[in-house]
């Protein structure tokens, strides 16, 4: 049960990680057009 617990928690944080940089990404490109 541990090692699962572990696979959720650092997928989660991947997950969180990417959204993040796919968030700033986002608005780069909305700066720009402005």
């Amino acid at each position: 049960m541990e090692s699962v617990v572990l696979i959720l928690l650092s997928s989660f944080v991947v997950v969180g990680i990417l959204w993040t940089a796919w968030d700033l990404h986002i608005d780069r490109r909305r700066r720009r057009r402005r």
